[in-house]
């Protein structure tokens, strides 16, 4: 299974530091081959979130910041 997001401009506002914390809660990684999410806010803690993708090794993460 793949999940995949890309941020616009109103799901943007809705990105807070806590999103990464809240996103490693309810990612079922059970059946997930690919994680991808695209246009990613500054305000999204993305250490947290590289602690999540290193434990599950299994899965193909592609994430990326706003440029």
């Amino acid at each position: 299974m793949c999940f995949s997001n890309t941020f616009d401009d109103e799901t943007a506002k809705l990105v807070t530091a806590e999103t990464a914390t809240e996103l490693t809660k309810v990612i079922d990684t059970s059946e997930l081959e690919m994680f991808c999410l695209y246009r990613i806010p500054t305000a999204f803690d993305f250490e947290t979130f590289s602690k999540f993708t290193q434990s599950h090794e299994k899965i193909e993460f592609y994430v990326k910041s706003v440029s």
